[in-house]
Parts: C-alpha cells; structure tokens; sequence
C-alpha cells in the first residue's frame, strides 16, 4: 500500500490510527500508528496532538503531558491564522 511506497511520510500512520480508533480496537489499537505519526512528524503536528489525547485517553496522564508539554515549548510558532471575530455595537 501507501505506506510502503513512502514510508517516512507521517500521513499514513496518522490516517491507520484514526481508523483503528474509530473502529473495535479504540484508542489502544490506535496508539502504536500515532506514536510513528508524531515520530516522523514536526513537533507541532496533528499527529502530536492526536497521540497526547489518545495517551490521555488510556489514562496515561504523565506521558500526555510529556506530549503536551513538548508542543507548548515551541519557540517562535507562528499563530494560527484565526478570523477576527466582529460585533456590531450598537449606537
């Protein structure tokens, strides 16, 4: 499949994980594809993010917040670009 064809390419994993979790297996069968995910992902990566909620989950609160902790140390991460909320004021 895909993932052979490219194997460093963190998308694969990433997609297996969310498939495994959604399926049967839960967050337990999800969680070895998130850890490749986030391992071949930059440290700021949905694949990060998805594999400290899943450890959450599982109730692995020391190693999710390892995760955590690794994304909120990012220095110099541009912000998200998010919409300026508008109100109208009356006069």
């Amino acid at each position: 499949g895909a993932a052979r064809l490219a194997p460093q390419e963190p998308t694969w994993p990433y997609l297996r994980g969310y498939l495994s979790q959604s399926g049967p297996a839960g967050s337990e069968g999800a969680l070895p594809h998130f850890e490749v995910a986030a391992r071949l992902s930059p440290p700021d990566s949905p694949a990060r993010l998805r594999l400290a909620d899943t450890l959450l989950e599982l109730g692995r609160v020391d190693e999710a917040d390892q995760e955590y902790q690794k994304m909120l140390s990012l220095k110099n991460m541009p912000a998200p670009d998010m919409p300026k909320p508008t109100v109208d004021v009356p006069n």
